[in-house]
C-alpha cells in the first residue's frame, strides 16, 4: 500500500486549516438570504441565560489578548 494518499490527505486538511486560520471570522461569513432562510440554533444555551427581548453581544474580534476586566468579573461555579 502506498502512502501517498494518506500524505495528500494530510496535505489538504493542512492547507484547510491554514486557510480558515488566515480568514479568521470571515472564514464563516454567511449571505443574508441565506441567514434569514436557515433555522438559528442556539447549541450553547444563551438565550436562556438573557432576559427576554435583549438582543444577544456582538463578538468582538479576536487578538490574542485577554481582557483583564473581563477575567476579573468573571465568577465560576
Amino acid at each position: 500500500m502506498s502512502m501517498m494518499p494518506i500524505f495528500m490527505v494530510g496535505i489538504v486538511f493542512g492547507l484547510a486549516t491554514a486557510v480558515l486560520a488566515l480568514l479568521g471570522e470571515k472564514a464563516w461569513w454567511i449571505p443574508r438570504h441565506l441567514d434569514r432562510v436557515l433555522p438559528h440554533i442556539d447549541v450553547e444555551g444563551e438565550t436562556l441565560s438573557r432576559p427576554a427581548g435583549v438582543a444577544p453581544a456582538v463578538a468582538a474580534p479576536a487578538t490574542g489578548r485577554e481582557d483583564p476586566v473581563a477575567l476579573e468579573s468573571t465568577s465560576v461555579r
